[in-house]
C-alpha cells in the first residue's frame, strides 16, 4: 500500500541484511522447506 502511494523505500531485504537481522535480535538464521525441515543454517 505504501509504495502504490508512491513510498520510494526498499521493497526487500537482501539474504545479507535478512541474516544480520535475525542475528542481532540474538536468534540464529537457518533455512527451511515447507515442511519446515532445516535445509541450511545462515552462513
Amino acid at each position: 500500500i505504501g509504495h502504490m502511494a508512491g513510498a520510494e523505500s526498499d521493497q526487500a531485504l537482501t539474504r545479507a541484511e535478512l541474516i544480520r537481522v535475525i542475528e542481532e535480535a540474538g536468534f540464529e538464521a537457518v533455512e527451511r522447506n515447507t515442511y519446515f525441515e532445516e535445509i541450511r543454517k545462515a552462513a
